[in-house]
């Protein structure tokens, strides 16, 4: 498995290529949490990140729409895996969310995920919000 960090200046462009190549995805906070949200497969919708608000927003749908927010990330590693991409978003707090990518709609066979070119947090620093 191959990985590597993403340089700041490289995360825009590469979340919108992954945004534009990838029609599912699925958000794994990697701490123990309750929400039902987490590590579900959902259409994505849209994946950004806002350097003004310095946050990475994941939009996706299934029978409602989640949204993901990962506040003041500092890192974003990328990981090459067989079945896709991969991200780890490690925030200012120093948590880590591991967000994949997945360029196969649901029942169909796996696929290729989008190529290397790269935790969340809500209001509250350190946490990952469900909305």
């Amino acid at each position: 498995m191959q990985t590597r960090q993403l340089d700041r200046t490289e995360w825009s462009e590469y979340l919108s290529r992954v945004a534009a190549e990838s029609v599912r995805v699925t958000v794994e906070p990697r701490r123990e949490c309750a929400a039902d949200s987490y590590g579900v497969w959902r259409a994505l919708r849209r994946v950004r990140y806002d350097s003004d608000e310095d946050l990475l927003t994941v939009v996706a749908s299934g029978r409602s729409v989640v949204r993901f927010f990962v506040k003041a990330p500092r890192r974003i590693t990328l990981t090459d895996e067989r079945a896709g991409s991969a991200i780890t978003v490690t925030d200012r707090a120093d948590l880590d969310t591991v967000i994949r990518f997945s360029s196969r709609s649901p029942g169909s066979p796996p696929a290729a995920r989008p190529r290397l070119g790269g935790r969340s947090s809500t209001r509250r620093e350190g946490q990952l919000a469900a909305r």
